[in-house]
């Protein structure tokens, strides 16, 4: 009797993976790689501090901010094109 019900356990185990492997080939989920996982900004923290870049206007969460420094203080970015917009046209909005 145990027997008979350990391999209808092992049977339906089977036909579970069997299932599940068919459901992923067919409806194949989006999986972002690792690499690319690791190059997404870090969501803002609960209470993060927010920076307010100077060549758009837009508050940026500190974390995800490009810093660079201008004389004695360091300023804050939301883009690469906007650091380099505000250095080419003289750090003049």
């Amino acid at each position: 009797m145990l027997v008979r019900f350990l391999l209808t356990v092992i049977i339906i185990y089977i036909l579970y993976r069997l299932v599940k492997g068919a459901v992923l080939l067919l409806f194949p989920k989006e999986r972002i790689s690792t690499k690319a996982y690791r190059e997404q900004p870090a969501p803002p923290r609960i209470g993060e501090e927010l920076v307010e870049d100077p060549w758009c206007h837009t508050y940026v969460p500190i974390t995800n901010a490009l810093p660079s420094r201008e004389g004695d203080r360091v300023v804050y970015f939301c883009s690469k094109e906007c650091l380099e917009n505000y250095k080419r046209h003289g750090g003049n909005s």
